[in-house]
């Protein structure tokens, strides 16, 4: 064998594994913000699959102040930004019917990132209030991957 092909089967093997020990990634996060009396939280799972990392909305929670606990169009809407490259993924809304009843909802929603290092992603929470206004809070989340 070549010292070419040697040297080329050491960089495949390393790599192979690196995404091995990097693999076996998962781990629960929470984003939480207040504003006007309201509070949401998402519910954040970060898994790692090889080079790829899936982030995904598994679940929220609206607290409201009295009068609003009924309402139901609250609206949640997220992106990401990769440790790595430092590039923002664009930013995706989940409903604008969400429940502001204190109560966890399920969930999905999932962006996946090619990075080594960390993701950040930013949850934004719009409350439904009767009045016009619709306040809203911004939250963010570091996730930091082994490797």
């Amino acid at each position: 064998m070549s010292t070419q092909k040697k040297s080329a089967l050491k960089v495949t093997l390393a790599i192979a594994t690196l995404f091995a020990m990097s693999s076996s990634f998962a781990q629960d996060y929470t984003a939480s913000c207040s504003t006007a009396g309201f509070t949401g939280t998402a519910y954040i799972n970060a898994e790692r699959e090889g080079p790829r990392v899936y982030v995904t909305n598994t679940a929220y929670q609206i607290k409201a102040p009295a009068g609003h606990q009924n309402a139901h169009a609250a609206k949640l809407s997220v992106y990401e930004v990769d440790g790595y490259f430092n590039k923002p993924t664009p930013w995706k809304s989940y409903s604008k019917n969400l429940r502001q009843d204190n109560l966890k909802h399920a969930m999905k929603m999932r962006t996946y990132l090619w990075t080594p290092s960390s993701v950040t992603q930013y949850v934004k929470f719009e409350f439904d209030r009767s009045q016009n206004s619709k306040p809203t809070c911004t939250a963010s989340v570091k996730i930091l991957l082994p490797g």
